[in-house]
Parts: C-alpha cells; structure tokens; sequence
C-alpha cells in the first residue's frame, strides 16, 4: 500500500488526543464497518439458535476479525474500502491473521496463569500484531515478534487508551447514558490501528 504523510506519526497527541482522528478513520469507511458488524450480530445469533449456546457466538466474531482488522488498517491510512471489497483486500491475510489471533489468545491465557501480573505486561505488546502483519503482510509468527519488539517503548500508550475507552463507556452506567457511551467507544475504536501508525513510523 502506498504510504502517506501524517502529522501524528511525529507526535503522538495522547489517548483523547486521538479521538478526532479516530473519527476521521471510522467515518471514511463507515459503510463498510456497519456491515460487518451486522453480519457479526446475524451470524451469532444464528449460531445461538443453532446450537443454543452463547459460547459459540464468539466464533462468528473469531471468523471476522481479520476483517476488521483490515478495514481499520484501511481507515487509519485514509484508503477507500468499500464493502463489496472487504474479501478480496482481506483474503492474502485471512489465514496468517486467524493463527496470529490464536498465538495471541494463548500467550494471554499464559500470562494469566502466571498469577496475572504478567498478563499486565504481555497484552499491551500484542496488540499491534494484526496491524504489522497486514502493513508489511508478516507470517503470523514474526508479526507476533515485531509487535512484541515495537511496542516495548509504547505499553503506556495502550493503557492509556484502553483508559480512555473505559473512561468514554462510563455513561453507559445510567440508561440515558448507553448511546453516548455507544457512540464515543465507536467513533474510538481505530485508536489502536492509529498507534500503529504512529508506533511504525510511517510517513
């Protein structure tokens, strides 16, 4: 993918500081975004039905992960993606993405195990994986290792993000609340994928 220049690859603006741009990047491929997700919400419903179980509506959400990953990848790059495209940019990935999100969930699983601490440590140097592997179209394994060497310096950027997510969901505790809560936490959700960009330096 041809890169761009980018104001926030030189200076990373803090976690609300991101919020616009956030914005600027769900916006430009909303479309696309509202239609995985209501393919996210059919398929697990259908899944509940199926087998009337909860469980196994996660796996609806494990299938179309990598899509998501790389609409937002698109977004945060200020590329076009329309929804009748999202297979066919998605397919070189697909399979390296669903074994990179299998590495990952089982090093959380791990650290976990390790008395929780760890987990504090490993999460926040794992979760630019997706985006390496798309950007510079990794295996899963040195997507996994890149991510894990880039972030070191960055983990206090993820956290705060992640604060700034909770912080943005606080109004969801009062009824009135939930669609503002809805909205900000959305218009919010490609704050990672912008990290990335800034973490990855690219111009």
């Amino acid at each position: 993918m041809k890169e761009e220049k980018t104001a926030i690859s030189k200076n990373w603006p803090g976690a609300f500081g991101v919020y616009k741009t956030s914005k600027e990047a769900i916006m430009l491929n909303i479309s696309s975004i509202l239609v995985l997700i209501a393919i996210s919400i059919v398929a697990s419903i259908i899944l509940n039905i199926i087998f009337g179980n909860d469980n196994f509506s996660g796996i609806a959400s494990f299938l179309l992960a990598p899509f998501f990953t790389v609409v937002m990848y698109y977004s945060v790059f200020k590329k076009k993606i329309e929804s009748g495209q999202i297979v066919d940019k998605t397919s070189p990935y697909y399979v390296q993405l669903l074994f990179l999100s299998i590495l990952i969930y089982l090093s959380l699983v791990f650290s976990l195990l390790l008395f929780i601490i760890p987990f504090f440590f490993v999460m926040p140097r794992l979760v630019l994986a997706p985006y390496y592997l798309v950007h510079k179209n990794l295996s899963a394994m040195d997507a996994f290792k890149m991510s894990w060497e880039k972030s070191q310096p960055h983990q206090g950027k993820v956290w705060g993000i992640i604060g700034a997510t909770i912080v943005m969901a606080l109004p969801a505790l009062t009824i009135i609340g939930i669609p503002f809560a809805i909205y900000f936490v959305f218009m919010y959700s490609a704050a990672v994928a912008i990290l990335f960009k800034f973490v990855s330096g690219t111009k």
